[in-house]
């Protein structure tokens, strides 16, 4: 006797806020972008609820999974612009307001790591197929593929060398990359070569960070954060290659678990204006809604409300103060700012729902300490 079963089919999955896979980034004020699945959802913080959906319309027959939404990155030209790299190594550029699709980019063959638009109208890409990609979206094109890791390349950043008498893009920019292979690479994007390899980091790197004036390159590793010294008007060349080296190591960070950091923001402190001291400093949420700067919540830093809607605003937000316990300051003090740096602190997120948040000194505090350090000798 033979039995009969049906044949169920996948059709639609519903109540998925974001995936696991994709990141979710601020669009404006009330609104936060989130991917799911195959699709990008401008959802309404106040109202809770989805304004309108970007979609691509995939031919069946495919697989589900195959194509979901793995990362989501606005221009900062045009913030109606929106990339989104999927898991098939494919990058689609969408206009949110007229929600329809402006290009479609396929140079990839595994899944978006990172995306990155520079301050004009070029995108650069990182995928777990070891390479970086350049693309010009305003002719819809490639400019070239960068290859040179051995293994997933986790994030990408652009080293721009301020020159006046260069307006050329590409002719005045250097790119930086980590990966799972434990190297950081700088790329020259004028040659299209890597000009420099940092070979020091046992384990994988996992995401970076360069601060505003590029000086500064941090780098998370499974248990320390290393900080490096850029110099992008360098003259000291490698013994071997007769390269300039433009990063050299500073200082390292011991961090108190294993967890994998995800991503990291660096945000400047605003001096209290009643004269309080550096340790009662308060900085205030991005103009620009950054995700980091609205994710800590009220259990873990004394002095934030925990009703917070996320809402952009100018009241400032007591961070650091004298109700910290003092005996939970596991990872060790290293240096880290140059002259013209303002107080600021190191935001990282990992994967195991912990947020890191590390001070950092301005060279005048960091004086004004050593003198007090004195005073308590003598």
């Amino acid at each position: 006797m033979v039995k009969s079963y049906d044949r169920y089919e996948f059709e639609d999955c519903f109540g998925i806020v974001n995936s696991r896979s994709s990141n979710c980034i601020f669009f404006n004020s009330s609104h936060i972008l989130t991917g799911h699945d195959e699709g990008v959802s401008l959802w309404n913080v106040q109202e809770k609820e989805i304004k309108k959906k970007l979609i691509v319309p995939f031919v069946p027959p495919y697989y589900f999974f195959t194509y979901h939404v793995t990362y989501m990155c606005l221009s900062e030209k045009n913030k109606n612009i929106l990339a989104v790299g999927y898991m098939n190594g494919s990058i689609r550029l969408f206009d949110i307001f007229q929600n329809k699709i402006l290009s479609t980019f396929s140079g990839h063959t595994s899944a978006i790591c990172k995306l990155k638009f520079n301050k004009g109208n070029y995108l650069c890409s990182c995928s777990k197929d070891t390479s970086i990609i350049l693309w010009d979206i305003v002719n819809d094109k490639g400019m070239y593929k960068l290859e040179g890791h051995t293994n997933a390349v986790n994030d990408i950043e652009f080293l721009e060398i301020e020159n006046n008498d260069v307006e050329n893009f590409i002719n005045n920019n250097l790119l930086v990359s980590v990966s799972k292979d434990g190297l950081i690479k700088v790329w020259d994007l004028n040659i299209q070569m890597c000009v420099q390899t940092i070979v020091d980091c046992e384990d994988e790197i996992n995401c970076l960070v360069v601060n505003e004036s590029n000086t500064r390159l941090i780098v998370a590793c499974n248990n320390t954060l290393r900080i490096y010294k850029i110099d992008l008007f360098s003259n000291i060349k490698d013994k071997f290659t007769n390269s300039k080296i433009y990063i050299t190591f500073l200082s390292v960070i011991k961090r108190p678990n294993n967890c994998k950091v995800v991503n990291m923001k660096i945000c400047l402190l605003v001096e209290d204006e009643s004269g309080l001291r550096p340790e009662d400093s308060s900085f205030l949420i991005p103009q620009n809604g950054e995700v980091l700067g609205n994710a800590i919540s009220g259990d873990q830093i004394n002095g934030i409300n925990e009703n917070s809607t996320g809402v952009e605003e100018d009241k400032k937000i007591n961070v650091l103060n004298n109700s910290l316990d003092n005996t939970n300051k596991i990872c060790n003090r290293t240096s880290y700012s140059i002259n013209g740096d303002n107080n600021g602190i190191l935001i990282c997120c990992s994967n195991l729902k912990k947020i890191e948040i590390y001070k950092i000194n301005s060279i005048q505090n960091q004086k004004k300490s050593e003198k007090q350090r004195k005073k308590r000798y003598i």
